[in-house]
């Protein structure tokens, strides 16, 4: 019973702790969640402002090349129309036109280069946030599986629990049981030995014997087997005195003595072994000795 006792506190021990480990990890785990869903939704956030960026400097790139092949469109066409009619005093002015438009198409290349480059950047950016986003999606995932974990972990350990429980539950009943039993074979011990106590064997042989049939021995009867003894031998007078012997023999045997002083002695005697209580018996620390004295024979009482 302490081992098992022992065993159970142990158990409840491991089980706090447990329970306290599983607590703890499962508040970092909210926060570690917490954390993610943060960070997600920055990331998603920040991956939508790079789509709209994205969007605004295609467009910002599309309307720059438009503006490019348009002036280029124009220009080409002012000078195949204007060629024939310009005279050598006016090529000067073109000129610097055309200059003019040249620095400009030069900037306008210059600018969609740098927006081309700041849209792969972007780009480049973008794919690193996603680079982002999937690790955290698989750290998601890792914290999942281990939460999954733990929940089985803590079934397992309610399972335990339960069946320390019913465990100890049986062994309860069982003692219960054991007790019950234990009483019964003290009871049943004590009976037996009770029965070879004084007034126990009083009682009984007060029920056995009939104060009645108790007859004393007579002279007559001593001095009859005497002769019968003797009779045997072949010492012995007449027939006569034989048969007289006889006679006298079967009128003593079949001569009752109800009333008689024996009888009353013999019940007085019951009764004072009746009247007998245990407390007078001998105090001994050996419990054997007591249970000897106890069951000794009735003749020695007597």
């Amino acid at each position: 019973e302490a081992a098992n006792a022992n065993d159970t506190e142990q158990v409840k021990k491991e089980l706090e702790e447990t329970k306290k480990m599983i607590r703890e990890k499962d508040s970092i785990l909210q926060k570690l969640k917490r954390a993610q869903e943060e960070k997600l939704k920055m990331l998603e956030e920040k991956e939508k402002q790079l789509e709209e960026k994205e969007k605004e400097l295609d467009e910002e790139v599309n309307d720059i090349t438009k503006q490019v092949f348009f002036f280029a469109f124009v220009f080409f066409l002012f000078c195949f129309i204007m060629y024939p009619f310009l005279s050598i005093k006016k090529k000067k002015p073109m000129d610097h036109n055309n200059n003019n438009n040249e620095m400009k198409s030069k900037d306008l290349k210059d600018r969609s280069e740098l927006l081309i480059r700041e849209r792969d950047d972007v780009k480049k950016q973008r794919e690193h946030w996603q680079q982002l986003v999937d690790e955290q999606k698989e750290r998601s995932d890792a914290f999942r599986k281990q939460q999954e974990d733990l929940d089985n972990r803590h079934k397992e350990v309610l399972e335990l629990h339960r069946a320390i429980t019913e465990e100890k539950q049986k062994l309860h009943d069982e003692k219960k049981r054991f007790l019950r039993e234990r009483k019964r074979w003290e009871k049943e011990k004590a009976s037996k030995n009770n029965s070879g106590s004084i007034p126990a064997l009083a009682a009984q042989q007060k029920s056995n014997q009939n104060p009645g049939s108790l007859k004393p021995v007579s002279s007559a009867n001593r001095f009859g087997a005497a002769s019968q003894s003797y009779g045997n031998m072949g010492m012995g007078g007449s027939i006569k005195e034989s048969r007289g012997r006889l006679s006298l023999r079967q009128r003593d045997s079949n001569f009752e003595y109800a009333d008689s002083e024996c009888a009353e002695t013999v019940a007085t005697d019951l009764e004072s072994l009746n009247s007998i209580s245990d407390d007078e018996e001998p105090e001994t620390d050996d419990g054997t000795a007591k249970a000897q004295h106890l069951q000794l024979p009735i003749n020695d009482y007597e």
